[in-house]
């Protein structure tokens, strides 16, 4: 989260420390055995205009119970997955190395094809054809192994099922 404040060039008004203990606290309070975190720093109130460097950071966290991404079953069977007819943003667009709300954009755009077209999840490939990850993540498996989202070449059409827990 602070590396993404500094690509786009946010000051962080709380330490590291400062934000883990509140996320502690966060899940203290609200009594959570198991939870999804989701801290939130944006710039607020302020100019409304593009120069934003004036503006304060404001961060904000929230959580809710959530399991498994793509349901408990999916480690044991797999799921059906497609590649995407959209892809992974070139990184000299936005910054898509970074955790911001525009770059989950494509990530939702991944997953709703995926989703009307009767699959589970969709990979996206980079610009180069190459496979960038999926809608929800860049943990993909092959041979039973964790691989280098970035290591594979797939040519469209391309199909697959239960090929990625």
């Amino acid at each position: 989260m602070r590396n993404s404040g500094k690509i786009y060039r946010m000051e962080w008004p709380y330490s590291v420390e400062d934000l883990a203990n509140a996320a502690a606290e966060l899940v203290r309070v609200n009594k959570m055995a198991s939870c999804y975190i989701r801290p939130i720093a944006l710039r607020g109130y302020g100019d409304i205009g593009v120069h934003g460097l004036s503006v304060p950071i404001e961060v904000y966290m929230a959580c809710w119970e959530w399991g498994r991404y793509l349901g408990p079953e999916a480690i044991e069977n797999g799921v059906d997955v497609c590649i995407s007819s959209w892809n992974r943003m070139a990184p000299n667009t936005l910054p898509s190395m970074a955790k911001a709300a525009a770059n989950y954009m494509n990530s939702q755009l991944i997953h709703m094809e995926a989703a009307t077209n009767g699959y589970t999840e969709g990979i996206a490939l980079d610009t180069n054809g190459f496979v960038s990850e999926g809608s929800g993540g860049k943990h993909l498996r092959r041979d039973g192994r964790s691989t280098n989202h970035s290591a594979y070449r797939i040519e469209r059409p391309f199909r697959a099922s239960r090929g990625i827990p």
